[in-house]
């Protein structure tokens, strides 16, 4: 009988070095977004036990204390952003989800209109979603995937609120994994709604100063 060789502490040590390295890896992975969410299920079960659950749901801060944006939640998650930022309002762009039941039993106000990756959304409900991210927060925008529809919606809110251009808040949905190229019309359904906008808002803003007073000091 052939004798079968004895592990030794050298094995022993590189095969525990190996699952080390494994494991942070995975870790590395999941917090620089090396792989792209959403996960299957078993990455999503690794994400939560390694505590990096916002990978898994492509979740990330518009703006701290305000504005959040991910793909679509599930009920833990939902308990999640409302405990962890205080989540009061949820805006779907995907249709209604059952876990929004557990955001109302919660609290959380549910807005949601049905957006889809390839068609431009009505001018009106850009405008609708673009007033619901500027009132008070916190509030969590939402598509299935946090790729396409959430980006249009930060796209829209980077542009005529925070004054970003329009090349450099598209440039920013690639983060999110959404391709600008696949959905030209989109875009320039985008650029049309974002000139249209200021447009609107500069002639306003020239009736406002149009129609201030003029002191006379003679």
């Amino acid at each position: 009988m052939i004798a079968k060789p004895k592990r030794t502490r050298l094995h022993l040590a590189l095969a525990a070095g190996g699952v080390v390295i494994l494991v942070a890896a995975v870790v590395m992975g999941i917090s620089q977004r090396w792989f792209r969410a959403p996960y299957p299920s078993a990455g999503k079960q690794i994400a939560w036990r390694l505590g990096y659950p916002e990978a898994e749901y492509n979740f990330d801060v518009v703006v701290p204390g305000k504005i959040y944006r991910s793909r679509s939640p599930d009920e833990g998650f939902i308990r999640y952003v409302h405990e962890h930022y205080g989540v009061r309002h949820i805006v779907s762009l995907a249709g209604p989800l059952a876990a929004h039941q557990t955001a109302r039993r919660l609290g959380i106000r549910v807005t949601v209109f049905r957006w889809t990756p390839s068609e431009p959304p009505p001018p009106g409900e850009f405008r609708a979603v673009l007033d619901l991210l500027q009132e008070q927060g916190p509030v969590l925008v939402h598509c299935s995937s946090g790729s396409d529809r959430a980006g249009y919606a930060i796209v829209t809110y980077r542009v005529l609120r925070q004054n970003w251009s329009l090349e450099q808040a598209v440039q920013e949905t690639k983060k999110y994994w959404h391709n600008p190229a696949l959905y030209p019309e989109v875009h320039a359904a985008l650029a049309q709604f974002v000139r249209q906008s200021n447009d609107v808002e500069s002639a306003s803003e020239r009736r406002r100063r149009q129609s201030v007073p003029v002191l006379s000091l003679g």
